[in-house]
């Protein structure tokens, strides 16, 4: 499955969506087989591209997810 991840990410990284709705779409695309690497440079990417500062702190949110640098239970991927 061919899946646009910075189009998959930026329909969930508006600061007025819940942070669950980020931490889902970052589980989906694991499920659909992407890594953590293929996410975090989607994400690095995004970042460069906001021009809030509550956007940029939402992708940080989410790179933290995707990193490991959180707790435990919404660690998405496996070192």
């Amino acid at each position: 499955m061919n899946v646009n991840i910075k189009s998959q990410l930026a329909d969930v990284l508006d600061v007025d969506t819940a942070f669950d709705a980020v931490w889902s779409k970052l589980r989906w695309l694991k499920e659909q087989g992407l890594s953590a690497d293929e996410v975090r440079i989607a994400l690095e990417s995004l970042r460069t591209e906001v021009t809030s500062e509550g956007a940029e702190d939402r992708i940080l949110d989410a790179l933290d997810c995707v990193t490991g640098f959180c707790s435990p239970d919404k660690k998405i991927w496996d070192d």
